[in-house]
């Protein structure tokens, strides 16, 4: 704003392109596959989604991509074991939010600031 650009315009252009990438995205989606079924939009995949963003830390893109990797991970690992995966996923997500309120990589982070502080 101090630098003379229109900060409306361009967080409102930028929610419009990503927008249009989300559409895109589905589009391509929806004709690779050549059907979209119910299941595609539950509120599970958006929960999963969610968990990703929370577990990796929201903020930064490897956080996020982290989360997806350690989502997928354990819910093929656990549902191996257990028809009851959801419930561990949701035990995860709960100690997530509870130790580690800004996902591993913020979490991570602020140690080893904490570290560095207490080194120096």
């Amino acid at each position: 704003r101090s630098l003379g650009y229109n900060v409306w315009l361009h967080k409102y252009l930028s929610f419009i392109l990503a927008g249009a990438f989300a559409g895109l995205a589905g589009v391509l989606w929806a004709y690779y596959n050549g059907f979209v079924s119910p299941v595609e939009v539950q509120l599970i995949t958006s929960v999963e989604t969610l968990l990703m963003v929370a577990m990796g830390g929201p903020g930064t893109l490897v956080g996020p991509a982290l989360g997806a990797g350690l989502i997928v991970f354990l819910k093929n690992f656990v549902s191996v074991y257990t028809k009851r995966w959801l419930l561990i996923l949701g035990g995860v997500y709960i100690c997530v939010i509870l130790f580690a309120p800004q996902g591993i990589l913020g979490t991570l982070r602020d140690k080893t600031t904490a570290a560095r502080k207490e080194s120096a």
